[in-house]
């Protein structure tokens, strides 16, 4: 009787073990690479937002445009144009603000748009 295992008993099982590991690290590279394209997103929502709340105090609420950019990675601009929707006396102390925050490069780019509108 023999004890032991076969030399082929011994490639199948390193077989199996080489492709449930490649199966696990490709699982763990994709979580990995949406949790950084998650995080992008929530820094530029999070600057988008700080840009609107700048709207009044660092920013005058009149018509115009303001670029700039957060660090190396994120660059935002803000427009304050005249609300084209309203209609009336109210039309020219109505305003749609928006704040369009882009990254990456060429077919990766992104963008993230926050608007609103604002009265006087």
């Amino acid at each position: 009787m023999q004890s032991g295992f076969s030399l082929l008993e011994v490639l199948v099982a390193f077989t199996v073990l080489a492709i449930s590991l490649g199966v696990v690290m490709q699982a763990l590279s994709s979580n990995t690479r949406g949790l950084s394209i998650a995080a992008q997103h929530a820094d530029a929502a999070t600057i988008a937002g700080s840009k609107l709340a700048e709207v009044g105090t660092v920013y005058p609420l009149e018509v115009s445009s303001f670029e700039g950019d957060s660090g190396d990675t994120f660059r935002w601009r803000l427009t304050i144009e005249t609300n084209p929707h309203e209609t009336g006396y109210l039309k020219e102390a109505s305003f749609l603000i928006s704040v369009i925050v882009t990254w990456g490069e060429g077919r990766s780019s992104k963008q993230y748009v926050l608007s609103t509108l604002r009265n006087l």
